[in-house]
This record gives structure tokens, sequence and C-alpha cells, in this order.
């Protein structure tokens, strides 16, 4: 008998648990989700009945506005485009068709999967309009779920951001999605804005949009993966993060794997980005707004771009742009191929009160750029009225294999940088010349196409005469005269000509003669 009551006792346990957790049907609050009936408030009442639950929908359109889901709730629906929550025509500026409960305190473990949220933009005349509106939302979810056709207005089709501080948005997924044709042409509308800390948008499509694919907003945002997604023809850019201020936004941010294509205009666009990733990208620009670069990043530091495919930017394929007062630097541009760029492939943009510094340009292929205008832009291009220092660029490609060539130069320096190191690159087949720009002071060496003098005389001075290379390693013939020593770094290498020396960039060879001698100097 005791056994008896254990076991009662444990399955009566089992049928209150099941009762908690078992799914609450849509139907039964008395929804018609016909697509004509207002369900507003008997989604409302499911969703509240839900709370802490699992609140399912299993088909149908059902009209429904500012209805909102509180924490520890599930809304799940029978799949992206048989299940409708839709926001009725003629609604009011700022309506938003699901939102989370308590935007003051905020809310905690809420997911939405498998259901479509459409904003009946066309029966809509006000703006500001959300499909999804999340403010201080945390350890949630937005899956395998179609937004579409929300009005906007400064508004966005999925909505997740708090402006003032993104760190109350935490821990959150956005996954496997379907965001398109939210905004029109006279109202501005992201597919996803989103901010805060701990983030992961992956393998999300985010198509037609009037503003960004994907836009991250606000202060505080930081460690953010954004992998996997395809975005194409947003109006303004794919994937963009700011604006911000240098270390307060945009903070430990990985763009990787994502496909970009269709008339965006930038592809990629950071600002004021530290301790970033822009990795394993396609991004190929056809039409959209002109004279942006297919990635940029504004005022960045301490960061890599590495790895990505670019083709048909309509300014520049990647630049790194200085801005005034913040200083640029620890950034890595490797690996990358930049095809077909109307402008530059890869730009470093110093404009004045910039620095840029400590960046390294290795092992890129920039090729058939200055597609706008034959023989105006280049390949790379570095400088301008700003600080430039400490670049290195080595081991790229930078040159031009069509019929009739378009890329200027390989490479072109603009402005005064210093502490250029410029070795084993290829600056071949370019319209003009290999390189432009280039003065002594840099450590120039090993270029394939660069020969910038060849053999010529030196001018021998007074003995003691000293004379010092210029950017790229040197061989300095000495012969003829009476000469008594030959040194290079206090070190004496011949006392009498003919002698030949060796001499890196910078380096000084001294010769004491009381006859003097003849000079030739060959540059590599």
């Amino acid at each position: 008998m005791k056994k008896l009551f254990v076991i009662l006792a444990l399955l009566g346990a089992f049928c209150a648990r099941a009762a908690i957790t078992e799914p609450i049907d849509l139907k039964i609050f008395g929804a018609k989700c016909d697509g004509t009936t207002d369900d507003s408030t008997a989604v409302q009442a499911w969703l509240t009945a839900a709370a802490g639950k699992t609140a399912y929908a299993s088909s149908g359109t059902c009209i429904a506005r500012n209805v909102t889901i509180a924490s520890n709730t599930n809304l799940v629906c029978g799949g992206a485009g048989i299940t409708t929550f839709k926001l009725p025509a003629s609604s009011a500026a700022d309506a938003v068709v699901i939102k989370n409960s308590d935007q003051t305190a905020g809310n905690t473990n809420i997911h939405i999967s498998r259901c479509t949220v459409d904003g009946n933009k066309a029966n809509q005349t006000n703006s500001g309009q959300k499909g999804i509106h999340f403010s201080k939302v945390s350890s949630s979810s937005i899956t395998f779920t179609e937004v579409k056709n929300v009005r906007g207005g400064s508004a966005s089709c999925i909505e997740w951001a708090t402006a003032a501080d993104n760190t109350s948005n935490a821990n959150n997924l956005v996954a496997h999605n379907y965001v398109h044709d939210c905004g029109t042409a006279t109202t501005t509308a992201d597919g996803l804005a989103i901010g805060g800390v701990g983030l992961r948008i992956i393998g999300n499509e985010a198509n037609d949009n009037s503003d960004s694919g994907v836009g991250l907003q606000g202060l505080g945002t930081t460690d953010v993966v954004i992998s996997g997604n395809r975005l194409t023809g947003n109006t303004l850019t794919a994937i963009a993060a700011g604006p911000g201020t240098l270390g307060s936004a945009n903070s430990h941010i990985a763009i990787t794997g994502n496909t970009i294509r269709g008339a965006n205009a930038y592809g990629i666009y950071l600002q004021a980005a530290d301790n970033f990733t822009i990795s394993g990208n396609t991004v190929k620009i056809t039409g959209g707004v002109t004279a942006v670069s297919a990635i940029n990043c504004s005022g960045c530091k301490d960061g890599a771009i590495t790895g990505n495919t670019v083709q048909a930017a309509s300014k520049h394929g990647i630049e790194l742009y200085g801005v005034a007062a913040v200083t640029s630097s620890k950034i890595a541009v490797t690996g990358n191929t930049i095809l077909n760029a109307q402008q530059r492939g890869i730009s470093i943009d110093t404009p004045a009160t910039a620095i840029m510094r400590e960046i390294i340009i290795i092992g890129n292929v920039v090729l058939n750029n200055s597609q706008a205008a034959a023989d105006t832009d280049s390949g790379i291009v570095i400088g301008q009225s700003g600080t430039t220092t400490r670049i290195i660029v080595n081991g790229n490609f930078s040159g031009d294999n069509q019929g009739v060539g378009t890329q200027k130069y390989g490479l072109a320096i603009a402005g005064t940088p210093s502490a250029l190191t410029i070795t084993g690159n290829q600056f071949l087949g370019n319209v003009t010349a290999a390189t432009n720009g280039i003065v002594s002071g840099h450590n120039i060496q090993a270029n394939s196409g660069y020969n910038p003098v060849g053999g010529s005389p030196i001018t021998v001075t007074a003995s003691p005469f000293t004379y010092t290379a210029g950017s790229s390693p040197e061989m300095v013939g000495i012969y003829g005269g009476t000469v008594s020593s030959v040194t290079v770094g206090g070190t004496t290498f011949a006392s009498a000509s003919p002698t030949v020396v060796s001499v890196s960039p910078g380096e000084s060879v001294v010769v004491t003669y009381t006859g003097a001698p003849t000079m030739n100097k060959y540059i590599h």
C-alpha cells in the first residue's frame, strides 16, 4: 500500500508538471486568425496565460498590434509563412506587432521561433512602426522567423536595442531568420537593429531593406559575432556598426563568413571599433549608392581585416579612414582579394589631425582597380595630410592584367608618411608606373616592377666623404683615386680601391682619401 501511495504521488507530480509545460494553443482564446479580424485582444490573452510557459500558434494570419510577451516564455509557431502575426491597417505611429512586456525594468528568457511577422506597410501611413521590438531583454532569442513589410521611419523590422545603455541587452541570439522589404522610399528601416553584450547574429538573410541589413546600435555594444549571414540589396549598408566613441562602443566584434551582394552601399562599415575581426566575407557590390567603400573602418584600432573577397566596390575595396584627434593603430590587412573597385583597392586615408600607425598590409591581391576612370587611382594608397607612420607593405600583388589597363600605380604614397617598410611586393602591369610618391627615409627593397634609379654616379666631395643610402638597398662601387679606408657602420671594409660594399636603406659608407675616387651606386 505504501508503494502505491508513492507511485500515485509521483504520478501526480508528473501530471502537474505536464500541465504547466504543455503548449497553450492560441485558438482556445478565440483568435480567428483569418487575416481580417483584429485578434489583438485574443492574442494578448493567450500570451498572458502562457507567461512562463510555451505559447503555440499552429496556422493562420492573426491581426495583432502592441501585444506583449513576458519573461520565461516561448512563442512557437507552425512555421514561417504558416503562422503570421500582422499589423492592422492604419496603425498608429510607433505601433509594434510584438514587444517585451516590461521595457522599463526589462525581461529575460524570451524565445520566438518559426513565426512570420508582417508590418503590412502597404496599408500604413504612419512612421516609427516595428515588427518585433525588444528593449532591456537578455538571455533570449529570435530564430527561424520571417519579419517583413514594416513601414519603418527611424525604426526596424527587428529592433533589439536600448540607445542609452545596451548592457541591459545581454547574451542574445538572432539566428536563421529572414528579414526583408522593410522601409519605403521615404522611410528608413534596418532589417535588424541590435545592440548589447554577448550577441550572436548567425545565419540570417536580410534583403531589400531601406537602411542597413544588420545595424549595431548605441553605446555598450561588445562581444558580438555576426557570422554566416546573407545580405542583399539593402539601400544603405549591409552590416553597419556605429556611430560610437572609441573605446565605449563596438568593441570585440567579429564579422565573419558573410555574403554581401547586390545594390548595397557600404558592404561592411565600422566606426570607432576596437578589437575587431572582419574575415572570410564575400562582398560584391553592383549598383547602389556611389562613392562608398566595400569595407570601411573609420577611427578603428586593434583589429584585423583578413581573407575577404571584394569585387566591384563603388569607391575603394578596403578603406581604413582616420578620424580627427583619434589614433588608429595595430590593424592588419592580410590575405584579401580586391578586384575591380571603382577607385582604390586598399586605401589608408589619413586626413588632417588624424593619426594612422602600426598598420600592416601583407599578402593581398589587388588587381584591376580604378574602374571609374582609367589611369586615375592606384591599387594601394597610403597617406594624406595627417600623420601616417610605421606602415609595413609586404608580399602583396598590386597590378593590372586587363587588355586595356586602368590601375595607375601599384602603390602610391600621398602626403609625407614616415617609417614605411615596403618589401617583397609585385607591382606589375600598372598603367603609369609601379609606384609613385616614394621618397627617401623608408625601407624599400625587393619589389618586382620597382627600380627607382638603377645605376648612377655619386658626386664625391671632401674627404672623409660620407654617402648615405636612400630607401632601398644599394651596391656602392669605389674606383681609382688614393683611398686609405672604406667604413660602413664603423667597420673598415677596405683600405684601398677598387672595392664594392653593400649598404642597407639609410646606412652610410665613409671614404677617406688623399686623391678623390670615382663612386657609383646601383639601387635594388
